[in-house]
């Protein structure tokens, strides 16, 4: 194994923070380019808003040291899917935002997508954002079928597993961050 994910450590012989600002970098500059290519409508520019520009990208992070394990250009191996998991985490977080919801009003230091965009368009971000993170992660010719099959299903997996928290949170169950925070860091493995 070439290197750690702790603070102060190695990962793939280089340091933890370079490392980190390596995988933000590269995910903010792929999904820039995926939301270029997307037609310019109301919808896709509240996903945008709400994608780009903040973040920590913990998800992709995890998943890139993961792939490292394996294979020393894991970050333009699964950059795709990578990319994806932070776009289906971007739409539970709109979602969870929502009037309907928790009616937030600011996320990640600026107003939340619902204050910023109209209504409908908010409401299809999540579901935007969710279809986009397939896409993204089956359409990706540098990894074999089987494996983005298997990405795929992950990401169906930990979707499911945040909406069950989603619900459970609703009902203001106390235990609703397991699985809406677990869903997403279970796909990223």
């Amino acid at each position: 194994m070439s290197g750690v994910v702790l603070s102060g450590a190695t990962v793939a012989g280089q340091d933890f923070d370079a490392a980190k600002a390596e995988v933000r970098r590269a995910v903010e500059d792929f999904l820039a380019e995926v939301f270029i290519q997307q037609p310019d409508t109301e919808v896709v520019r509240a996903a945008r808003y709400a994608v780009l520009g903040g973040g920590r990208r913990w998800r992709a992070l995890v998943a890139v040291a993961a792939g490292r394990i394996f294979h020393h250009d894991a970050l333009q191996l699964v950059l795709p899917a990578a990319s994806g998991v932070e776009l289906a985490h971007a739409a539970s977080l709109v979602l969870d935002d929502l009037p309907s919801m928790d009616d937030a009003s600011v996320r990640r230091g600026k107003p939340c997508t619902h204050r910023v965009f109209p209504a409908w368009a908010a409401d299809m971000v999540p579901v935007f954002l969710v279809t986009l993170a397939y896409e993204i992660s089956l359409d990706n010719p540098r990894v074999d079928a089987p494996a983005r099959i298997k990405a795929a299903l992950e990401l169906s997996a930990a979707g499911l597993m945040m909406i069950r928290g989603q619900v459970h949170d609703m009902r203001q169950d106390r235990m609703a961050w397991q699985g809406k925070s677990s869903g997403w860091c279970s796909a990223t493995g």
